[in-house]
């Protein structure tokens, strides 16, 4: 029961994270695609959902419960959704795919080793400060929401979570 319940809310998020893009893009006129709708509404889903359940307890007793470093970081590295979004709207160039996912593989080895009291609040100013760094190379002020949920999920809920000595 209570694992349906973080379900839905999980689902929840990634519908809200949907929803509140494809408003955006809506309401912009943005003029994309079939392809770009379908990229962008899927990382919406995906991220937001992820920033959810990567934050939960049960998810980290379910999906680490035997936590080896090596696996958070492959599991961030194979997340290429900047590689994704580069190749199919020209406002989100391949520097600044690049600098993302650079981003999200540096700040899980750096949160990964801070200390387990103060992890979760240096992996929210690592992101915000990458986030700032990166925002300026995206042209495409529609897909700025990319590069901080991108980097929520892998960096302050997933390596955060998967790196807390509490499970």
């Amino acid at each position: 029961m209570q694992s349906e319940t973080f379900h839905r809310r999980t689902l929840f998020w990634a519908i809200m994270g949907a929803s509140v893009v494809g408003a955006r893009g809506w309401a912009a006129a943005t003029g994309w695609t079939a392809l770009q709708w379908i990229v962008v509404i899927f990382m919406a889903f995906d991220l937001a959902g992820g920033v959810h359940s990567s934050t939960l307890p049960a998810t980290a007793k379910l999906l680490h419960a035997t936590f080896h470093p090596a696996r958070a970081l492959i599991f961030v590295m194979l997340h290429l959704h900047p590689f994704v979004v580069a190749a199919t709207f020209s406002g989100f160039g391949w520097t600044a795919a690049a600098a993302l996912w650079i981003a999200a593989v540096a700040g899980t080895v750096i949160v990964m080793r801070a200390d387990r009291r103060h992890r979760q609040a240096f992996a929210l100013c690592y992101c915000a400060l990458m986030t700032m760094t990166i925002l300026p190379l995206v042209s495409d002020r529609m897909l700025g929401w990319i590069a901080p949920l991108y980097l929520l999920k892998l960096v302050a809920a997933h390596a955060a979570n998967e790196a807390s000595d509490e499970h």
